[in-house]
């Protein structure tokens, strides 16, 4: 069995084994890996922080390719292609409803709902952390540089309200 097969039966994508490229109308990212070929979306997983970090791979539609465990080993081009990719599309959840917002020594611990599945995380004083956009909307930014999209208060249920209205 070929090194390719293997990591196809686990889902781990092998650096040397695949191969991105831009199109050059669209700029949009297409890869080829064993019998799979075409346009693809890339997302950074965690941690977020870790620039050669494993890097989901599947088609336009979602459904999954596999997980590249690490850019180090990609091709110049490939590795070129994926990271304008990933800096042009980063991984923004988008928070559907807040669970709870704590305080805990100087930290806020936030449990919330995304469209990407729940998350807990902790971010500092929430006049750092979290910046309005001129849409209504809020940007949360946690203590590991990951990013949140909170939408305008019109668009969140009322528990959710209250809950940022107590510390925002």
């Amino acid at each position: 069995m070929s090194s390719s097969m293997i990591g196809l039966a686990r889902g781990w994508i092998s650096p040397e084994s695949i191969r991105f490229r831009k199109e050059e109308e669209g700029g949009m990212l297409t890869a080829a890996w064993g019998d799979r070929g075409g346009p693809v979306l890339v997302r950074r997983l965690f941690p977020l922080s870790d620039p050669n970090g494993s890097i989901w791979v599947g088609d336009r539609d979602g459904s999954e390719w596999g997980v590249l465990p690490t850019l180090e080993g990609l091709d110049p081009y490939s590795m070129a292609a994926l990271s304008d990719e990933l800096r042009l599309n980063p991984f923004l959840p988008r928070i559907e409803r807040i669970v709870s917002i704590q305080r805990r020594f100087g930290d806020y611990s936030w449990t919330v709902e995304t469209d990407s599945g729940e998350f807990r995380f902790l971010t500092g004083p929430l006049y750092e952390s979290v910046t309005a956009l001129a849409n209504g909307e809020r940007v949360v930014l946690d203590r590991n540089e990951q990013r949140y999209l909170l939408r305008d208060d019109s668009r969140i249920d009322s528990g959710s309200r209250k809950k940022l209205a107590k510390w925002l």
